[in-house]
């Protein structure tokens, strides 16, 4: 029966029944159990996450424009630039469970994100406006982003340029940071620069700045998904494509592409850190092509663990690079190597270490050796079931010296381990050509 219907309850007494809230016995009305748990939902929502009740979608568009009230809470009545937004919680400000959404292309102007949001009530910052995605040009200002410390924040759908430093970058650390679909190109400084816990990178276009594609550093959690990373760097200058490092732990890069990265000692995709921290993570179905020296590198001290699984890397000076010390380990499986100058492999470090090569396969036929081992000394090696083709000079390099396939064979003793693995003058016309699908130049 329709909500609102009088009908006769008994002796002729007239009632109200409402299907939602209660039931009409004589006269009375009892509520409902799901109506009592309905209302006491709310008032513990209410309480609970206030932010939640209040969110709003509040609009900024260029600055110096004519916009209404200026209000943001319409297109029409939007923030007049970032300098017109208000932070904090309330109506017309920017706060926990609020999203932004970025109307037009900024000229001259950055962003300072200095407020957080909650673990439930994200603070969203988007650029996909009717679907255009919008453009903050800083213009030479330090960063064309900024965020100040600012915790459980969402960007999205956003390109960021022309910043004298950072198109994106952290002067503080973030908790439970969110970048998706960003696109930072043609900064004079690094493209993304962040350091935090909980952080997810994904989707983004990073290109063409000057110094590093992206840098997470002093990051307890970090998951890198999905990123095309090309052409930074300048000649002459010690950039990276991609790094984690400095202290950051339990890092997975995933599905990520690094390539043409500039300079004389850059790499392509990197993992480093300093002697008085420890780096741990994981390199999965990762793609390195045409870098000046390293494909892969990492630098671990303090028990630090690199793993590396399904990558690719073509050439490079040296594709794959352990720099190894103090109980650190490097694990390397299922990866392929193509087109190496120098060597394919090269493990370096000393003290106690562990390395594990298994299933991969490395094709350089121009390179001086397959294998190069700067110290022995302390290393313990697992070549297992590999595929190695290349060496003009020989097999391998070990504490300077040069060692034949057959050679290296036969030292596979003590720390050193050789199980099925072949050198295969089969592979020699296998090469790994780099996807041009996915790199843009605008």
């Amino acid at each position: 029966m329709p909500n609102g219907i009088e009908r006769l309850h008994g002796k002729g007494k007239l009632s109200l029944k409402n299907e939602a809230s209660g039931i009409a016995v004589g006269g009375m009305v009892m509520v409902s159990k799901s109506f009592l748990l309905i209302i006491m939902s709310f008032v513990i929502n209410l309480f609970a996450s206030p932010a939640a009740l209040f969110a709003e979608e509040l609009y900024v568009r260029p600055s110096a424009g004519e916009y209404g009230n200026e209000s943001g809470i319409s297109f029409f009545d939007a923030f007049d630039g970032w300098s017109g937004i208000v932070w904090g919680s309330g109506v017309g400000k920017v706060g926990p469970g609020d999203t932004v959404y970025v109307c037009g292309d900024f000229s001259n102007e950055y962003v300072n994100i200095a407020e957080s949001g909650e673990p439930d009530n994200r603070i969203i910052i988007r650029g996909d406006y009717m679907g255009n995605i919008a453009t903050i040009d800083a213009q030479a200002r330090t960063k064309a982003m900024r965020l100040d410390g600012a915790d459980y924040v969402t960007i999205m759908n956003l390109k960021l340029t022309g910043a004298a430093y950072e198109g994106l970058g952290s002067v503080a650390p973030c908790k439970n940071l969110i970048v998706d679909n960003v696109t930072c190109y043609k900064n004079k400084g690094t493209g993304i620069s962040v350091s935090g816990n909980g952080l997810i990178l994904r989707n983004l276009t990073v290109y063409s700045n000057l110094s590093s594609g992206i840098r997470i550093t002093y990051a307890d959690s970090a998951y890198v998904f999905k990123c095309n990373v090309f052409n930074n760097g300048t000649e002459g200058n010690n950039d990276d494509g991609l790094f984690v490092g400095n202290a950051s732990e339990a890092f997975i890069i995933e599905e990520c592409i690094v390539s043409e990265q500039k300079g004389q000692s850059s790499y392509d995709v990197s993992c480093s850190v300093d002697r008085n921290g420890k780096a741990s993570g994981t390199f999965r179905n990762c793609k390195a092509f045409d870098g000046p020296t390293y494909g892969y590198h990492s630098a671990l001290t303090l028990k630090g663990r690199i793993v590396y699984e399904g990558c690719v890397a073509s050439n490079h000076y040296i594709n794959y690079q352990a720099g190894l010390y103090e109980g650190s380990e490097a694990i390397f499986s299922n990866c392929t190597g193509t087109k190496s100058r120098d060597s394919g492999w090269a493990i370096q470090g000393q003290g106690e270490r562990y390395v594990s090569i298994d299933n991969c396969f490395e094709n350089s036929d121009n390179a001086y050796w397959v294998l190069k081992i700067g110290d022995d000394n302390g290393l313990s090696l697992n070549d297992k079931d590999n595929h190695w083709y290349g060496g003009t000079t020989s097999f391998a390099k070990i504490n300077g010296a040069n060692k034949t396939w057959a050679e290296w064979k036969s030292i596979s003793s003590g720390n050193i381990i050789v199980t099925r693995s072949f050198y295969d003058p089969k592979y020699s016309d296998n090469v790994v050509t780099p996807p041009t699908n996915l790199r843009k130049t605008d």
